[in-house]
This record gives C-alpha cells, sequence and structure tokens, in this order.
C-alpha cells in the first residue's frame, strides 16, 4: 500500500500522509476531531500474513460509520 501510494501522490503532498498498522475499528482513535480526506483500508486479509486473520464485518460497519 505504501509503495502504490508513493507512486501517486506528489513528493509535497507525501508529509500529509499517514499510514497506521492496526485495526480500522481504532480508527477514530486516529484520526480524532480532524477531517481524513481520504481513508484505506485492507479488507480481508493481510497479502502475505495469516490468512485465518480476516476483517469482521461488524468492525468495517463501525468504522465507516
Amino acid at each position: 500500500t505504501q509503495d502504490n501510494i508513493e507512486a501517486q501522490v506528489p513528493e509535497h503532498e507525501r508529509p500529509k500522509v499517514t499510514y497506521v498498522v492496526g485495526s480500522h475499528e481504532n480508527l477514530i482513535e486516529h484520526v480524532g476531531s480532524n477531517v481524513a480526506k481520504l481513508v484505506c483500508f485492507n479488507l480481508g486479509y493481510l497479502p502475505g500474513g495469516d490468512k485465518s486473520i480476516v476483517t469482521q464485518v461488524d468492525s468495517t460497519l463501525a468504522a465507516i460509520e
């Protein structure tokens, strides 16, 4: 994800990008009262990771709301 974003986002905009490794259900802890213009979730399982650990519908919906 980081490589893809860095390939597409102009260099002067990159300081505005924050990468968070963690559950999307904790999104509000990272964003707080700030306005996020873009949020990207890696839904499913982490590529190359443990395929028994997958995204859950309830936590995804909570993060979106």
